[in-house]
This record gives C-alpha cells, structure tokens and sequence, in this order.
C-alpha cells in the first residue's frame, strides 16, 4: 500500500513536472501545462533547432518520462516505507 501511494505521488509529480523539465534541459521554451505547456515550444518555430522530445519519436517522451517520474519515485518509497511503523 505504500509503495502504491510513492508510485501515485511521483506520477502526479511528473506530470506536473514533466513540461518545465523539458523547457530546461533543451531550453525549448515548454512552461508549465497551466502556463501553456508545449505553446511556447521551438518546435512551432518556423527555424531550426527544434525541441529533439517535442519533435522526436514518442519513446523519446516515454523515456524521458521514465526519468522524470523515478526521480521523483525513488525517494518518495524510500521515504514512505521508512516512516513505516516497524513489526
């Protein structure tokens, strides 16, 4: 149950996340979902360079994604599960 609540937590958390990350590691312009999300990508720049996770194949997202949400997860868990009372 508590892992089900780290895994819950962390997929909220990336898909809050998921946007600004990518703003920041490509420096595309991606914001917030509730400020624009992708709006403001290089990807609609008539112009290269273009966003490679906007514009690349859909594992880019996945693995990305991937990232993101482990980040996240892993000390969620470990965090959880050690404010477990103990047996």
């Amino acid at each position: 149950m508590r892992r089900a609540l780290a895994l819950v937590l962390a997929l909220g958390a990336m898909a809050v996340v998921y946007m600004p990350a990518c703003g920041l590691v490509f420096g595309c312009g991606c914001r917030f979902f509730f400020l624009g999300g992708s709006g403001h990508c290089n990807m609609h720049a008539p112009h290269p360079p273009h966003c490679p996770l906007c514009t690349g194949s859909p594992l880019y997202g996945l693995a990305f994604g991937l990232v993101v949400w482990a980040a996240f997860f892993v000390p969620l868990d470990r965090l959880i599960r050690r404010r477990a009372p103990a047996r």
